[in-house]
């Protein structure tokens, strides 16, 4: 069941050695940093962000003309580099062919990532809410 969840962190050896690029330069030079430090991490937000474009030709696929995508999402720390997931997503949905309509950032004072690595994570200080548009 964890295989169908995206954002999951528990991977095989075969999965933490095959390196799929994103597409995305920033992100495959930033996820290139983090596996030199830590393969598995590094395997944990590669698979994300290739999920994630996967969701998207989806909704691509799924949505009428004219209609709209909300997307609530925080970006991260992983391995002392900064991830900005609201970047790379953007980016993602912009090259399937959305319409940014409206970014928001919203400040987040009193909440922490809640997972067994949140004494080694960062707090998600902000999140971004973005409307696209088909």
């Amino acid at each position: 069941m964890e295989d169908d969840t995206i954002g999951r962190e528990h991977f095989n050896r075969a999965a933490i050695l095959k390196e799929e690029p994103i597409g995305i330069v920033d992100a495959d030079e930033l996820i290139a940093r983090i596996s030199a430090k830590n393969s598995t991490r590094a395997t944990i937000v590669r698979t994300y962000l290739n999920e994630m474009k996967s969701v998207v030709a989806q909704l691509k696929r799924i949505l009428r003309p004219g209609g709209h995508v909300v997307l609530v999402i925080g970006d991260n720390c992983v391995c002392g580099e900064v991830f900005p997931s609201s970047s790379f997503l953007r980016e993602i949905f912009e090259a399937s062919g959305f319409l940014t309509r409206l970014e928001l950032t919203d400040a987040i004072h009193t909440r922490g990532l809640m997972t067994k690595r949140a004494a080694t994570a960062s707090m998600i200080s902000k999140e971004h809410i973005f409307v696209f548009q088909k």
